[in-house]
């Protein structure tokens, strides 16, 4: 007899083909497995070996002399995380300090506050995209630019809130500080965003 057409070895063969089958897609799901629960977390606020995250306000004044004059208009958000900018980068004068702000477990936006810069240089820097001048606090007025209408957005995941592309930047000067305030996607309408902006003390 030949041993192919041995049924002891038909049933061999299709012990190891379904073992086979079984171990490659045990290897799929724990693959997808991974990749779900250990894709990188897009950090809420510019990552830098300079800044500092805090939770306190009052920690603030531990590593910066900035003076820090925050909204008291939140529309239900609440304050987050705060990060102090203890050298220059690219994007943060030496000593800067940024407020991320969340409501439903998502950015709503950040107010940064920044030791250097002007109005001026900002509508420069974005003359290519749409802007209006928007009164703040007499005689101060500020710059709303608008960076786009679609934006990519990412959900929440466990102890990390959602957020998205920033979609308008809402900038105004109060004493010798340039304050920049940036909203995720369209968690915030122009009247909200103007309205936290003017609540500044």
């Amino acid at each position: 007899m030949d041993k192919s057409t041995n049924p002891k070895n038909k049933t061999h063969v299709s012990g190891w083909l379904i073992v086979f089958g079984a171990v490659i897609i045990c290897t799929i799901v724990l693959r997808i497995s991974q990749l779900t629960n250990t894709s990188p977390t897009i950090p809420l606020l510019t990552q830098s070996s300079e800044l500092i995250q805090l939770t306190k306000i009052e920690d603030v004044s531990k590593y910066t002399g900035t003076p820090v004059s925050l909204p008291t208009s939140l529309f239900g958000s609440e304050l987050f995380v705060i990060g102090v900018y203890t050298k220059a980068t690219e994007d943060f004068s030496d000593g800067s300090v940024a407020f991320v702000y969340t409501k439903n477990n998502s950015r709503i936006g950040e107010l940064d506050i920044l030791t250097k810069g002007y109005l001026i240089e900002q509508k420069k820097i974005y003359q290519d995209f749409p802007q209006e001048s928007i009164s703040i606090k007499s005689p101060n007025d500020g710059l709303l630019v608008y960076l786009r209408d679609g934006f990519d957005c990412v959900k929440p995941k466990k102890d990390h809130p959602g957020l998205c592309q920033i979609s308008k930047i809402l900038f105004f000067e109060k004493e010798s500080q340039l304050y920049k305030f940036s909203v995720d996607g369209n968690r915030l309408s122009d009247g909200e965003t103007i309205e936290i902006v003017r609540s500044i003390k």
